[in-house]
């Protein structure tokens, strides 16, 4: 079976517990890549590149990328550069 981006998003769902890792919201999910999947393409289906945002959250970090960088450090777990 070939790994899908469904299956990575399930995947980081299921390791943050079905919950916006930034507002606790557990509905509207998504899963968001920590590292650009254009900058990085070969961790686009690593699970320690991505966190579970709430849509309005996911939306927020794209217009303020530096308060995801923020948001990030603050994580135990995400892959660098």
């Amino acid at each position: 079976m070939n790994y899908s981006m469904k299956q990575w998003a399930e995947d980081v769902w299921r390791r943050d517990d079905w919950t916006c890792q930034n507002c606790g919201a557990t509905t509207h999910l998504d899963a968001a890549h920590i590292i650009p999947r254009r900058r990085r393409p070969d961790l686009a289906h690593d699970v320690n590149n991505g966190v579970t945002l709430c849509r309005g959250c996911h939306e927020f970090y794209h217009q303020f990328p530096k308060r995801f960088e923020l948001f990030v450090a603050t994580l135990d777990r995400h892959a660098t550069s």
